[in-house]
C-alpha cells in the first residue's frame, strides 16, 4: 500500500496494493494520482496549511499496473507497462474517472512492445525503447525516433532510466551502467560515467534509482545497499597514474 512517513513513523494511508509513483501538479494543488498494482488511485488534502493527504478513491475505467507515468500538458497521462506497450490515459475533470483510453505499441512506431519507458526530459516527454528513443508526433498519431537523445546516448545499447534535477544534470542507467550528462553553460552536457564504473552491474535490473539528497551527497540504490557519491570530489582520469613495485614473490 502507500505510507505517510511522520517523523520516524510509516502511517498507512491505504491498502491498495501497490504505489509505484505518484503525480502532483500545481493546478490541482489539493489532489495526486497514485499508480499502483491495479490501475490508478486519487489522493486529496484540504487547502489548510499542514493538511494531509488522504485516500479518496479508486480512478474507475482503468485497472492496468501502472508504473512509469507523466502528466501531460492536456491533462492526459501516459502510461508505460514493462512488457506490454504504452497507455495514453484520460481522466474526467475531477480526476476520479478515466473517460477512455488509448494503447500504443509496435505497430504505432515502436521497435516492440517491451521494455518502454516514459519521462519528462528538458520540458520533452520522451520514450525510452530497446532501440533507442521516441517521441510522440500527435498530427499522425504515430512515435518516431527523438535525434537530440539518440545523439546523445545512441541506439545500440537501451537506456532504462532517466532523472532529471532542477540543476539540468541528467542522471541515467545504461546497459547496467550508471551516469550522468552534466549540464554546461554552453547548454552542452558533460558525459560522466567513469567514476561509477566499479558499480556496473550492480543494479536492480527494471528498479534502479538514485536520491540527489543536496550538492554534496548523493544516494545509489545497488543490490547491496546505499552507495553516497558526492559530485565535488573530483578525479583526473586521464593522468597516468605511476605504481612503484617494491617486492614480487610467489605464494606457492
Amino acid at each position: 500500500g502507500t505510507f505517510r512517513i511522520e517523523k520516524n513513523v510509516g502511517i498507512l494511508i491505504t491498502s491498495v496494493e501497490g504505489g509505484w509513483i505518484y503525480l502532483y501538479k500545481d493546478e490541482y494543488p489539493n489532489q495526486m494520482i497514485g499508480g499502483t498494482y491495479t490501475g490508478l488511485i486519487v489522493f486529496e488534502r484540504s487547502s489548510k496549511a499542514g493538511s494531509k493527504w488522504k485516500f479518496k478513491k479508486r480512478i474507475g475505467g482503468f485497472d492496468k499496473s501502472s508504473r512509469e507515468m507523466v502528466w501531460n500538458e492536456d491533462n492526459s497521462i501516459w502510461m508505460t507497462h514493462g512488457y506490454k506497450g504504452v497507455y495514453n490515459i484520460r481522466l474526467n475533470d475531477k480526476l476520479d474517472s478515466c473517460i477512455n483510453y488509448r494503447f500504443y505499441g509496435e505497430k504505432d512506431g515502436f521497435p516492440s512492445n517491451l521494455n518502454i519507458g516514459v519521462f519528462r526530459i528538458r520540458d520533452e516527454v520522451v520514450f525510452t525503447s530497446e532501440k533507442g528513443f521516441y517521441e510522440y508526433i500527435p498530427e499522425i498519431d504515430r512515435f518516431e525516433k527523438q535525434k537530440y537523445l539518440n545523439n546523445l546516448f545512441g541506439e545500440d545499447d537501451a537506456v532504462s532510466k532517466l532523472f532529471e534535477l532542477p540543476n539540468g544534470n541528467i542522471w541515467y542507467f545504461q546497459n547496467k551502467k550508471l551516469g550522468v550528462l552534466k549540464l554546461q553553460v554552453d547548454n552542452s552536457f558533460e558525459k560522466i560515467e567513469q567514476v561509477f564504473l566499479p558499480l556496473q552491474g550492480s543494479f536492480i535490473g527494471a528498479f534502479e534509482n538514485i536520491a540527489v539528497i543536496n550538492r554534496d551527497n548523493v544516494l545509489i540504490g545497488t543490490e547491496g545497499g546505499f552507495v553516497h557519491y558526492d559530485p565535488n570530489v573530483r578525479k583526473r582520469y586521464d593522468r597516468t597514474f605511476y605504481t612503484l613495485i617494491r617486492e614480487v614473490y610467489s605464494s606457492g
